[in-house]
């Protein structure tokens, strides 16, 4: 928007004619983005930091807290999340949340250093997980919920000796995890008494592939275990069955030279995986294929081409009855037959899907992800056709970025619990609970003016109406909320857009909110704005308007807004 001469001078008689044309020249946008707290189905989750366990901006969180493999730094266990955390005080260590307030389980490395718990797994009524019993020195605990003991530690006298324990997973009656010293990693299992080395695993060359971001590095299919090894580049992914180990294909190019992290995920009667495949230089491109178990890999589709090395099929979720994952282009949708690259965008999914997690309570998909731009991820919830904004939990100028960037998350009874960062408390533990009370929809605009130059900008605040309709096919808009408010330069102003109970069934589906912004003294309208209900939609400035096509409002004028009537819902 470019402010009036007229609005100008009455608010700086004093400013010279070379400022004044300054002023013409360097234009003021401002933003509305509409916020609406989840509906999923019939039920609505409340979403709260479970506790400031680090007091101040520290977090008690580790910062890929989540964003590691699947129970790699939290899982469920007994109805309680287990999860590791720093206090301040203990340094990283194990603890556990339900309901209530969070409580260490174990001090496990007395002090400040912390043992650092992590890959956790339930075996035989146990919770085992590997955390350090010396500086640097990993090695295998579990614990019933009450204490915690030594299970495994392969070599006991050197404790040292750098080592790293990685993806405990139980297969075959046996708990199963890599152990890497020396600058080797070998698999190790463990039957509830002894530990040893898993045989011919550690047979097939390479080494194993199981990084902090991997979400799935060892699955369990058809009566075997399925991993990726790699020797340099070359990725190779191998089926054991107990005794020996068979390469089942190769993931990589002859002669690729780029580090790439592969995951793992059954559906149906199938493994499925990524490859890469060359295409024009210096370009790659990822395909989707499956495994039965028995015969050649089968190539299910071509994704998309792209010159990094995060595009690979990954976080493989089976929701609803179909497989879901991410990829370099976005979302994907798997139902068996076809592939589908699900729209992203406003009235689509978010951009920059990450942390995809069942949550079967409200019979959503989690997820984290941005609307605007990618520094706003927040988390989402996904049923299958609508995405609707968990809660923002980063508002607008509350830290250095715009988002909170959630982590993966994992279900407790009806909780659903993950890590992100308010840009007050650091990064926290948070919990979402289904709530089985009235469907409310509570959906808030925010305006966040942004001057291009606010030096340039000599009016500190302005006066205007807030003006928000709800649209909907075949439907007259309806006028639901005027408000009148003093936008400050600089200062995100939030006012109350739509609050309606959904059983009611006043907000039909493909629901839609249109905002105008208008200066009350000018009357003109200095921003433009509209999103699907229920969902974060994209920041639209005064370059973007005339793409807005809402002919069920127009253009009003200021002088048609006031002489309607707000109808709430």
């Amino acid at each position: 928007m470019r402010p009036s001469l007229r609005h100008t001078a009455l608010s700086a008689a004093t400013v010279s004619l070379a400022a004044a044309s300054l002023l013409l020249a360097s234009p003021a946008r401002a933003y509305t983005m509409r916020h609406c707290h989840p509906k999923t189905g019939d039920a609505l989750a409340s979403t709260a930091m479970v506790a400031d366990l680090n007091p101040g901006a520290a977090g008690s969180t580790h910062p890929v807290f989540g964003l590691s493999s699947v129970n790699g730094l939290m899982t469920e266990f007994k109805s309680q999340l287990y999860f590791q955390a720093d206090d301040g005080t203990h340094g990283a260590e194990l603890w556990r949340v339900g309901t209530g307030a969070p409580s260490l389980v174990s001090d496990i490395a007395a002090g400040t250093a912390g043992s650092e718990p992590h890959a956790f797994a339930t075996y035989d009524g146990a919770l085992y997980f590997a955390a350090q019993s010396s500086p640097g020195h990993d090695v295998v605990y579990r614990t019933d919920g009450t204490t915690v003991t030594l299970a495994a530690d392969p070599d006991a006298g050197a404790a040292s000796q750098k080592v790293v324990i990685r993806s405990l997973i139980v297969y075959a009656g046996k708990l199963y995890f890599v152990r890497a010293a020396d600058g080797v990693d070998r698999l190790w299992r463990y039957d509830g008494a002894t530990v040893q080395l898993a045989g011919g695993a550690n047979a097939a060359v390479g080494s194993f592939v199981t990084d902090d971001i991997g979400a799935h590095p060892f699955v369990v299919f058809k009566n075997r275990l399925y991993f990726v090894k790699a020797v340099g580049a070359n990725y190779r992914l191998w089926a054991f069955d107990g005794n020996g180990a068979t390469q089942v294909a190769q993931l990589v190019p002859d002669g690729n030279f780029t580090t790439y992290g592969f995951d793992l995920g059954a559906y149906g009667d199938a493994l499925y995986f990524g490859t890469v495949v060359p295409a024009d230089a210096p370009f790659v491109a990822d395909e989707l294929w499956k495994y039965t178990g028995s015969g050649a890999p089968m190539k299910v589709a071509g994704l998309t081409k792209h010159a990094s090395s995060f595009s690979q099929p990954a976080e493989f979720n089976v929701f609803k009855g179909k497989l879901y994952f991410t990829g370099g282009a976005g979302l994907y949708r798997y139902d068996g037959t076809s592939l589908e690259l699900l729209p992203g965008g406003a009235g689509g999914v978010p951009y920059g899907a990450v942390g995809l997690s069942p949550y079967s309570a409200v019979g959503s998909l989690y997820l984290g992800g941005f609307y605007d731009d990618w520094t706003s991820s927040e988390p989402y919830l996904f049923n299958g056709t609508t995405t609707t904004l968990v809660r923002d939990i980063m508002p607008p100028g509350a830290g250095m970025y715009a988002g909170s960037f959630p982590t993966r998350a994992v279900e407790v009874d009806d909780m659903l619990f993950f890590s992100a960062d308010d840009g007050t408390h650091g990064r926290e533990l948070w919990r979402m609970k289904r709530n089985d009370g009235p469907a409310n929809l509570d959906c808030d605009i925010v305006v966040i003016p942004i001057w291009d130059d606010w030096r340039l900008w000599v009016v500190d605040e302005r006066e205007v109406i807030v003006a928000t309709w709800l649209t909907a096919p075949n439907q007259r808009p309806q006028l639901i909320s005027r408000e009148r408010a003093v936008v400050r330069r600089d200062q995100p102003l939030r006012v109350k857009g739509l609050q309606a109970d959904i059983r009611r069934g006043r907000v039909a589906d493909g629901a839609r909110l249109v905002t105008r912004v208008y200066d009350v003294r000018t009357g003109a309208v200095l921003d433009r704005g509209e999103g699907a209900v229920g969902v974060s939609a994209q920041p639209v400035g005064r370059e973007a308007s005339a793409a807005i096509a809402v002919p069920q409002v127009g253009e009003p004028t200021l002088r048609d807004v006031m002489g309607q009537r707000v109808r709430g819902l």
